[in-house]
C-alpha cells in the first residue's frame, strides 16, 4: 500500500500524513504554501494531477485539499466549482486507470436542516455554493470510482493550522488581540479533532472499507458553547465573546443552523474512539507545550558568538 495525500501542507491533511506515514510509504502535495518534502499539486491542472499520479503510484489518494471558506465559495462560484467538482474529476481519471482508491473528505452541509441526527444515505439538500460543489464532488467519485472509493463526510474540524484559518485557532488569536467577537448562538454542529477524523481515515482505509460514512465528534453544540470550551481549555477570558443569532453575523453564505450526523456506520465499521471536544481542545493544548519545549531545546543548542561559518 502507498498513500498520496493531495493537500499534505494544510489542516486535516498534516495529521493525515503523520498517520499513514506510519503505516506505509506515503507521498504528499501542497498548492499554495511549499513545504520541503512535499511536491506541487494544483488539482484544476488536469495534466499535473495525472504526472503526479502516475508518477507516484498510489494505492490510495486522500483529498482533504478543498476551497473550504463558505463566504468566499458563495463569492466565487466558478473558482470553487473548478477546485471541488473538476479538481475532483481530474484525479478520477488517471486513479481509474490505475486501479487506485480515492478517499474524499465531504461535509455534513451536504443536508440542509434537520432536527434528527442523519446517515449517509438520507437525501441531500444542500444550501450553498460550497455545499452544492461537495455533492457533486461526491457523485462524481460514485460514478468515476464506484467500488474503490471512500467518502468521509465530517463537520466543524479544528486542529493546528500553521496559517490559523480554524475557528477554534481564529477565535484564540482575536481574543488575544482583545477583540470583542460575536459568536452564533443557533447554529448548532459536531466539533471534530483533525487529529482523530485522521485516524478514523486511516482505519476505514486499513479496514478495507468503501463507501460514505460520516465521521465526527460525539458532542452537539452551538458555536458559541464551543468557544466557551476554547476559553476554558486555554485560559481565556471568555468575557469578550457574545452570543448572537445568526443574523448579526451578516454571513454571505446560507448555513443550516441544525445539521447532525450518525456515527453508527463508522463505528460499527471500526474500532476508533473520538475524542470528546474538551479532551480534543487539551490536547492541542498539550501538542503546543510539547512543542515549545522542543524549540526551546533547539534554542539552547544553537551556537553563539564568532565562530566560523562553511
Amino acid at each position: 500500500m502507498k498513500a498520496l495525500i493531495v493537500g499534505a501542507s494544510g489542516q486535516v491533511g498534516r495529521y493525515l500524513y503523520g498517520e499513514f506515514a506510519a503505516r506505509m510509504p506515503v507521498a504528499g502535495t501542497y498548492c499554495t504554501h511549499p513545504e520541503e518534502g512535499l511536491r506541487h499539486l494544483d488539482i484544476t491542472d488536469r495534466a499535473e494531477c495525472e504526472a503526479v499520479v502516475y508518477e507516484e503510484r498510489p494505492t490510495h489518494v486522500l483529498l482533504p485539499a478543498a476551497a473550504t471558506h463558505m463566504d468566499w465559495c458563495e463569492a466565487h462560484r466558478e473558482r470553487c466549482y473548478a477546485v471541488n467538482v473538476e479538481g475532483v474529476r481530474h484525479l478520477c481519471a488517471p486513479l481509474k486507470t490505475i486501479g487506485s482508491w480515492l478517499v474524499l473528505f465531504s461535509t455534513d452541509h451536504v443536508f440542509g436542516e434537520s432536527g434528527r441526527a442523519l446517515r449517509e444515505d438520507d437525501p441531500v439538500s444542500p444550501l450553498s455554493v460550497y455545499a452544492k460543489s461537495k455533492v457533486l464532488a461526491e457523485e462524481i467519485v460514485r460514478s468515476e470510482l464506484p467500488n474503490s472509493h471512500i467518502i468521509i463526510r465530517t463537520s466543524w474540524v479544528y486542529g493546528h493550522e500553521r496559517r490559523g484559518k480554524n475557528f477554534v485557532l481564529t477565535l484564540r488569536r482575536r481574543l488575544a488581540a482583545g477583540e470583542d467577537i460575536l459568536v452564533a448562538d443557533d447554529q448548532s454542529g459536531s466539533p471534530t479533532y483533525a487529529h482523530d477524523l485522521a485516524r478514523g481515515a486511516c482505519a476505514l482505509v486499513l479496514h478495507g472499507a468503501q463507501g460514505t460514512y460520516h465521521v465526527v465528534g460525539p458532542e452537539w453544540m452551538t458555536r458559541h458553547q464551543l468557544a466557551l470550551q476554547v476559553c476554558a481549555a486555554f485560559g481565556l477570558d471568555s468575557s469578550a465573546v457574545r452570543p448572537v443569532p445568526s443574523e448579526a453575523l451578516r454571513q454571505h453564505a446560507p448555513r443550516p443552523k441544525r445539521c447532525r450526523l450518525d456515527t453508527g456506520k463508522f463505528h460499527a465499521a471500526v474500532s476508533c474512539h473520538l475524542c470528546t471536544t474538551w479532551q480534543g481542545l487539551r490536547q492541542m493544548r498539550e501538542e503546543e507545550v510539547e512543542a515549545k519545549a522542543a524549540q526551546d531545546s533547539l534554542d539552547t543548542d544553537i551556537p553563539v558568538g564568532n565562530a566560523p561559518v562553511g
